[in-house]
């Protein structure tokens, strides 16, 4: 049985070492900083069957290296009501999990996601004033009462817009897209409310065209906020913050609050898209727009297959920089990295070679790195980086749409194995380009027990 622990807090600490007791359990800890870990660091020792793992589990690129299943438990326990909100909805929705358990301290949105999308949460918040309103009750009988009603009470608080209005728009956060949406909105006569729980944004706004009135220091995301300021008698709600957990939560919570509102999402990371559009929201992508523009940019009609990403591009160069991935169903199969380099019809620089899924990565520009191309050879989850010239593009991208250049893939030698990936989850082995050649960690994380060098971490003092 697969335990996930996403937090190496105090809370998930000590659970790691509970579950650990139990040698028929696999239990696995995940935290962004590594120093967190010293809260359980010779507990290696004593329990062979707890992993320890850095990464970030708002990260669904760091998230699709784990070997969640139906099955799995998982637990939230980071310190963000909307970290752990967010870690858990991709559980559920993307790896259809049954087993989520979501520590979330504010108790109305507590309420919401248990009752609105059947995640187990519980309040510690709750929890504490429960106790308290216990032992107080004989001392000040109307103690108990009083303390109930405040984090859990159904009566909405007063409401700020006194004035029914057709068109009120509420915005989720003061940023430069706020920004220049509330001005825009008070030149066509609109209503709209800016939410920003910076202090010192409120004062950028108010000096920057925005009546005092029109933007509040307050925190979207909570629910009485949105209750106070009358979300349930907007027309439009826009959640446009650099934070993807924040503006999925924000959405979410206005959505339960009032149903017949338009809601807009702003995405930052193109990974999170499907979990925003599942919800039904109206998405906004800076990033995805931005790539468009520089596709566009091209002066070219080409459609760019999808899997093929133009990451950079711009008219003061002849070069792009693209991202092919290898896709499960894709047709187009490859022996090795010479072969995509000796098959392909224009000239190509490769910059790196990867494996998302397993978070490893050869770079091949790094001059100290001797990479044999002939024997690194590439699996269906492979995603290879690489400059081309502009001019090039159209023709390399008839040329992966080619039916005619499917080939069929050969087995890997047991030689190849790569001895790092298969110590993650049982998952697929990668080959690597040759024996004084070690991958690199990717960003998306990487293990702190086995044979990795971070395994320093839990020998310390």
């Amino acid at each position: 049985m697969k335990f996930y622990i996403a937090g190496c807090g105090r809370v998930g600490a000590d659970l790691a070492k509970q579950l650990s007791g139990n040698p028929n359990y696999e239990v696995t800890i995940i935290d962004k900083n590594p120093l967190a870990f010293n809260r359980i660091k010779f507990s290696k020792i004593q329990y062979p069957n707890l992993n320890m793992i850095i990464g970030d589990m708002v990260d669904p690129s760091f998230i699709k290296t784990l070997d969640l299943k139906e099955d799995s438990y998982f637990f939230a326990l980071m310190s963000g009501d909307n970290r752990n909100i967010f870690a858990s909805l991709i559980a559920q929705k993307t790896y259809k999990a049954q087993n989520i358990f979501c520590r979330i301290l504010d108790p109305q949105r507590c309420k919401i996601y248990t009752e609105h999308y059947g995640i187990k949460c519980f309040s510690p918040t709750s929890l504490s004033l429960q106790k308290c309103s216990e032992l107080s009750t004989n001392i000040v009988p109307e103690f108990s009462s009083n303390i109930s009603n405040q984090p859990n009470s159904d009566k909405p608080l007063q409401i700020h817009l006194d004035d029914p209005h057709n068109d009120i728009y509420i915005i989720g956060g003061g940023g430069e897209i706020g920004l220049q949406l509330a001005k825009k909105l008070l030149k066509e006569q609109k209503e709209p409310l800016i939410l920003e729980k910076n202090p010192e944004r409120i004062k950028y706004l108010k000096n920057h065209q925005i009546p005092e009135s029109y933007c509040e220091l307050a925190d979207a995301c909570e629910v009485s906020t949105l209750e106070y300021f009358g979300v349930h008698r907007a027309s439009h709600f826009i959640a446009a913050t650099g934070e993807d957990e924040d503006n999925l939560v924000m959405c979410q919570v206005a959505r339960t609050l009032n149903s017949s509102c338009a809601i807009y999402a702003r995405v930052n990371n193109v990974d999170n898209m499907a979990l925003f559009e599942n919800e039904n929201f109206t998405v906004i992508s800076p990033t995805k727009d931005l790539i468009r523009k520089i596709t566009n940019d091209l002066h070219t009609n080409i459609h760019i297959p999808n899997n093929l990403d133009i990451i950079i591009a711009n008219n003061n160069s002849d070069r792009v920089l693209c991202s092919f991935s290898l896709l499960k169903d894709s047709k187009f199969v490859l022996k090795s990295a010479d072969e995509f380099l000796r098959n392909s019809p224009v000239p190509l620089q490769i910059v790196s070679i990867s494996s998302p899924k397993k978070g490893i990565t050869y770079d091949i520009c790094q001059q100290d790195t001797a990479i044999d191309l002939q024997t690194l050879i590439l699996k269906k989850d492979f995603m290879i980086t690489f400059l081309l010239d502009k001019t090039n593009l159209e023709k390399f991208v008839s040329y992966i749409s080619s039916d005619q250049i499917e080939q069929k893939e050969t087995e890997i030698p047991s030689s190849h194995v790569e001895n790092a990936a298969a110590n993650h989850n049982g998952a697929d082995a990668i080959t690597p380009p040759a024996a004084d050649v070690n991958p690199t960690n990717g960003h998306n994380g990487h293990l702190i027990n086995g044979h990795n060098e971070s395994q320093s971490i839990l020998q310390e003092g």
